[in-house]
């Protein structure tokens, strides 16, 4: 990986102090020299960091002149909860310029698996068509469009798209422990018996951070390149295995083996007259082009799923 004229490797990262921006900074090949710039709008950044830390938002103009550096690896997770599609693509538009303007040598993007929407395959990756059908899907869609534009011919281009990030401190996954922890089991049964072996496409939140921060690194084959993070391989990630896992986790009574499950063609049929974003529950979504790269997941599915079980336990009073 290239660095600028004096030898630094110069890192710029928005959302930092995200969900999974607080575990990307570890994450990082920190190797000196470097400088780490770190663009703070809300929550502030722990100091152990050692980050420049540049107060300002990613929708104004002066402050990414002033935030970006020629040579530099940018990281995008920002992407505010209430941002509308029209302010969210304004803001695409202006970081698109402004890392044209600033010389700025690769640009990682963190965007979302929902672009795909509710297509017509049973195994999603970086090629399939994407038809999103909600207004989310669509703005992280246009983004992605925008900044593709915004890189051609001057900067490298990384965007990262996971699925159902979950981990301490997320939302994926917390109406389900939530229902383990307090439901009752015949509840959970019925439950279970309508959701049986839908894939949930669970993705471990240290498994997304520590692609984010390969993606700084690795050499592209293309200048531009798309990349799911996702861990549908993993046969016990559907709602059934999750529950049943969780449920041993937190010390509850599991679901009755013997328990029946509505057959999947049923299911796809409640799902289309609900009018779901995903009507196929066995879709998978594909993480062969980043293995193929060389990335590799840094733990277990179970692992991950022991420990986001045993920090709601320590913070269940939290969810009351």
């Amino acid at each position: 990986m290239a660095r600028t004229e004096e030898g630094i490797m110069i890192y710029c990262i928005f959302g930092a102090s995200g969900f999974i921006g607080q575990r990307l900074i570890p994450n990082l090949d920190l190797k000196n020299p470097f400088s780490l710039r770190v663009a703070e709008h809300q929550s502030p950044v722990p100091d152990s960091w050692g980050a420049t830390v540049l107060r300002g938002d990613i929708g104004s103009p002066d402050f990414l002149k002033e935030f970006l550096s020629p040579g530099a690896i940018v990281i995008n997770l920002a992407y505010p909860a209430s941002s509308d599609t029209e302010s969210a693509v304004r803001s695409a538009k202006l970081l698109g310029k402004a890392c044209r303007d600033a010389g700025i040598r690769r640009l990682v993007h963190l965007s979302t698996a929902v672009v795909a929407g509710d297509i017509a395959a049973s195994c999603v990756d970086e090629n399939s068509a994407c038809e999103p059908k909600d207004a989310y899907g669509r703005a992280k869609l246009a983004i992605e469009i925008i900044l593709q534009s915004a890189a051609q011919g001057s900067f490298e281009l990384a965007i990262v798209r996971p699925t159902a990030v979950f981990g301490p401190g997320g939302r994926n996954l917390q109406s389900l422990v939530l229902r383990v922890a307090n439901d009752s089991l015949p509840h959970r049964a019925l439950r279970a018996f309508v959701m049986g072996q839908r894939r949930m496409h669970a993705v471990d939140v240290e498994a997304v951070a520590r692609a984010i921060a390969f993606l700084a690194q690795a050499e592209l084959a293309t200048p531009q390149q798309t990349f799911i993070i996702a861990d549908d391989e993993t046969p016990r990630n559907n709602y059934w295995d999750i529950e049943s896992d969780l449920a041993r986790a937190l010390g509850v009574s599991p679901l009755p083996s013997w328990l029946p499950c509505l057959p999947q063609q049923v299911f796809r049929v409640l799902l289309t007259l609900a009018r779901r974003p995903d009507t196929d529950p066995d879709r998978i979504y594909s993480s062969a082009k980043l293995r193929q790269l060389g990335f590799r997941m840094p733990r277990d599915f179970g692992d991950a799923l022991k420990e986001y079980a045993k920090w709601f336990s320590a913070h269940r009073h939290d969810f009351a």
